[in-house]
């Protein structure tokens, strides 16, 4: 399998069966779980999901915000995840927040 086909299963699993916030919550849960045997590049992969997710579920995703970040704060101790880090919160920034009406 490619990446190209991972990130389509994804993109697909995403937009089918994440349809609540339990199944969000379990979504988000499967992201963060990484391990000492897993490679830097599987790492940056799952990283980058949550820009998916972005593109996706947009304002939606909000209310899990606060989850994301959370998770994406750990990776910055590694330092070759840090350029997927800056992609996908650049991403989250613009997808998330883009539509979100500035309170004055």
């Amino acid at each position: 399998m490619t990446t190209k086909q991972a990130q389509d299963e994804v993109h697909e699993l995403m937009t089918e069966h994440v349809t609540n916030t339990d199944r969000m919550n379990t979504f988000l849960h499967m992201l963060s779980e990484t391990n000492e045997h897993m490679k830097p590049h599987h790492k940056k992969e799952l990283i980058k999901v949550y820009s998916q997710a972005g593109e996706i579920f947009e304002e939606a995703l909000l209310a899990f915000l606060p989850k994301i970040l959370g998770y994406l704060e750990k990776r910055l101790k590694e330092p070759e995840m840090h350029l997927a880090l800056a992609e996908t919160f650049g991403s989250l920034v613009n997808h998330l927040l883009s539509k979100v009406d500035v309170l004055e």
